[in-house]
């Protein structure tokens, strides 16, 4: 596939550069082209070119064929201007060709379009499948074949014992899902402040502490739950930092929705 490509590129290369393109054909009836019409035709087509030859017209005078009848009704010459440009190449030889013999490259290697600038028509939702398949099925199979090779022959041959290679690879997360199971773990009183902050901090890729407070660890619903009953005075903490935590959901809230 990929010599038949390169042969086909290459003829497609020389056609541009070797190929005739002939747009119009001149055809003269009952007669010829007088020698300076022929001169000047000849000089409009190997020499004019670029700004030269814009809006230029070109005045073609004939000569008649001289006859011995002399009869008086002798047909008059005439010329004829031909149009060519249908039958030109209008594109690149074997186009089809060259798209089938892309599509089994790249399925050898097991690429969606996305990957090699192919497609124009997708989504987020599309595009982020895209990733996560790739990842799964291409990249993270070739990481651990590579650390393979490099950690049982290229580090064993030099006698290496204590160095171990590792690769790292993308996060690929959506930021939809992420919101779904956070809300469905806070609404199940599963989701601390602090681990709020945590896996949000993680998906923007920022660094991230945890709150200094008590109230950090406890999960929200049940300091909510505390907040909206009378609490006893050894609860006075987390109903005073319901506030703090409906602060630290509005901030999530914020990061996420940029």
């Amino acid at each position: 596939s990929v010599d038949g490509s390169r042969r086909a590129e290459n003829l497609n290369n020389t056609y541009f550069r070797k190929g005739r393109h002939t747009p119009m054909a001149i055809l003269v009836k009952g007669g010829t082209l007088s020698q300076k019409s022929y001169t000047n035709l000849q000089q409009n087509i190997t020499e004019i070119e670029g700004e030269k030859g814009q809006h230029a017209f070109m005045v073609l005078e004939l000569e008649g064929l001289n006859s011995d009848t002399g009869f008086e009704n002798t047909q008059r010459p005439e010329v004829e201007i031909k149009d060519l440009a249908p039958i030109l190449q209008k594109d690149e030889l074997f186009q089809e060709y060259l798209d089938n013999n892309r599509r089994r490259i790249q399925s050898a290697f097991q690429l969606p379009d996305i990957y090699v600038g192919y497609s124009s028509d997708y989504t987020r939702a599309t595009a982020q499948v895209a990733m996560e398949v790739t990842e799964q099925q291409v990249f993270q199979p070739e990481r651990a074949s590579l650390e393979w090779i490099i950690n049982n022959k290229l580090l064993n041959g030099y006698g290496f014992k204590y160095v171990h290679i590792t690769f790292k690879a993308p996060e690929i997360r959506n930021p939809d899902d992420l919101s779904k199971i956070l809300g469905i773990t806070e609404r199940a009183g599963g989701l601390t402040p602090n681990k709020a902050k945590e896996v949000t901090y993680k998906f923007l890729g920022d660094e991230y502490e945890d709150y200094p407070d008590e109230w950090g660890n406890i999960p929200i619903a049940l300091a909510q739950q505390s907040s909206a009953s009378p609490a006893p005075a050894d609860d006075t903490l987390i109903a005073k930092s319901s506030d703090d935590v409906i602060s630290v959901l509005k901030s999530i809230r914020d990061r996420f929705e940029e």
